[in-house]
């Protein structure tokens, strides 16, 4: 490994260590209802019904103890009146979200909600009960760092996987706010990064097929966002091992579902097609624009999210950013006699389901756009692989540089925005 990448390495490693530390408690996108979803594993009392898994009240009242940071996050969206039932129970939209944490003054928000990430498998979840604490912000924090731990193991197998200079420019991009702001946080999706990671380090060094068929029925065990990277698994070894090898790998990867279906979940558990959806009411072309403003969103949140307090990047700063994307994709080169077919399939599987989650959402939630781009951030490493192998870029040095030079603006902004909301 050469200087500079240990360099960046070690950046990557203080930026994530850091948001983990400055964010203050439950500001990450999900953190409530995450830690409330890992804590049924921990004690079973705290979860009222395996059918709603509402986020309970002793969950909601840490959100009054001191944060991370240095004061508490501007709204907390555990706030939320709890009046509706759990029977029939619809998710608010983000706005409503909004508008009830700001509720009348005194109201009693402590009665538990319903979570809606009690679907999420197992996979990453079954660290809370090896945590030697009782007190739910320092759980939240030991989750912070649990998972920056495995970002990092995952950049480790990574760089089996990707040269020096192919390396560096992905440890650059993961220096982007966005990608702390996704993985430096209560979540299982640094669980699906890793275990991306070590897929393509298994298909680099072509391990047999029954480490294969292991690594595809793992990956959904931590989230659904995996399946396209199954996807390329299943392909991979359908070009490069006997057809029968395939079907192994397909069948193993399958294990989710009855796992899912004996907590009470169909469709593998995903929420979306688990529950009464909103009423859709539009016209085509109302949904065309919804549907490219949830893309645009999508986008927009994978670089910056704002954490759940939802402040925004400066509009300069993202076309700094729109620019750098179109000379990128200018200078990109198709590379000849690679093998690109699993790639090409798994991009079409997870822009398929990408845009299915966008519509899902709608009918869910009952609005567009309320989509988060941390989920790509999941699929980074292979993302990473396919872009090194699919591509060369020209004036690499000059765009490196460009990138690094973008990088640093935009931490500095995301910090003096963020310092302007939790140093109140």
């Amino acid at each position: 490994m050469s200087t500079a990448a240990r360099a960046l390495l070690l950046l990557v490693a203080l930026r994530f260590v850091a948001h983990a530390l400055y964010v203050p408690a439950y500001e990450g996108p999900d953190e409530p209802f995450h830690l409330a979803h890992g804590e049924r594993f921990v004690d079973p009392a705290i979860v009222a019904s395996i059918a709603s898994h509402p986020c309970s009240a002793d969950l909601q009242k840490a959100i009054g103890c001191a944060p991370f940071g240095s004061a508490p996050a501007e709204w907390n969206v555990l706030g939320a009146r709890a009046s509706r039932p759990l029977d029939g129970w619809r998710p608010a939209s983000p706005r409503e979200r909004a508008r009830d944490a700001r509720g009348p003054a005194g109201e009693d928000a402590r009665a538990p909600v319903a979570n809606y990430e009690y679907h999420q498998p197992p996979g990453y979840y079954a660290v809370l009960p090896l945590l030697p604490v009782a007190d739910l912000v320092t759980k939240l924090l030991a989750m912070r760092l649990f998972s920056v731990l495995l970002v990092l193991l995952a950049l480790v197998a990574l760089r089996t996987v990707l040269p020096d200079r192919a390396f560096c420019a992905a440890l650059v991009v993961l220096l982007i706010p966005g990608a702390a702001e996704s993985l430096a946080r209560c979540a299982n999706d640094p669980a699906v990064f890793l275990w991306s990671a070590i897929v393509m380090w298994a298909l680099h060094r072509r391990v047999a097929t029954p480490w294969l068929a292991l690594l595809a029925a793992l990956g959904p065990l931590c989230k659904l966002t995996a399946i396209p990277i199954v996807a390329l698994i299943v392909l991979w070894t359908f070009f490069n091992r006997p057809r029968v090898h395939a079907l192994l790998v397909a069948l193993a990867s399958l294990a989710f579902l009855p796992l899912q279906w004996l907590r009470g979940f169909a469709w593998g558990g995903t929420v979306e097609l688990n529950a009464a959806r909103a009423p859709f009411h539009e016209t085509f072309a109302q949904s065309a624009v919804g549907l490219a403003r949830s893309g645009y969103t999508f986008a927009k949140t994978a670089f910056w999210l704002g954490e759940w307090s939802f402040f925004r990047a400066p509009i300069w700063l993202l076309v700094l950013v729109a620019i750098f994307i179109i000379a990128a994709v200018v200078s990109l080169q198709r590379r000849k006699a690679v093998e690109w077919k699993p790639h090409i399939g798994a991009l079409i599987v997870a822009t398929g389901a990408t845009l299915w989650w966008f519509i899902s959402h709608r009918l869910f939630w009952g609005d567009w756009g309320g989509v988060g781009g941390w989920y790509a951030w999941a699929w980074f490493p292979w993302l990473a692989v396919a872009a090194h192998e699919l591509f060369t870029i020209r004036r690499g040095r000059a765009l490196f540089i460009a990138g690094a030079l973008l990088v640093i603006v935009a931490n500095v902004a995301w910090f003096v925005a963020a310092h302007h909301i939790y140093a109140k």
